[in-house]
Parts: structure tokens; sequence; C-alpha cells
């Protein structure tokens, strides 16, 4: 059923909530918050 595509994101998206809990505890901010600023900043290079 599951295929390995679907292992792969998961785990990136694993090591991208680390990253996120890390830097949300370095500068001081709530993850809530770094999640928004790290959304508007891919919006950004996207654009």
């Amino acid at each position: 059923m599951f295929n390995m595509d679907n292992s792969h994101t998961s785990k990136s998206d694993y090591n991208e909530w680390v990253e996120l809990m890390r830097t949300a505890k370095e500068s001081g901010l709530t993850v809530k918050q770094v999640r928004e600023f790290l959304e508007k900043k891919k919006a950004m290079f996207s654009t």
C-alpha cells in the first residue's frame, strides 16, 4: 500500500519539523510564529 515516496516525504517533513522546533527554541518564538515566518519566506521565494 505504501510506496517509497510517501515514506521519504514523511521523513523530510519530520526533519523540517525538528528544524522548526530548534529554530523556535533558539529564537524564543513559538513554533506557530516560526512556521508562519517560514511560510512567508517560502511564498517570497516561489514568486
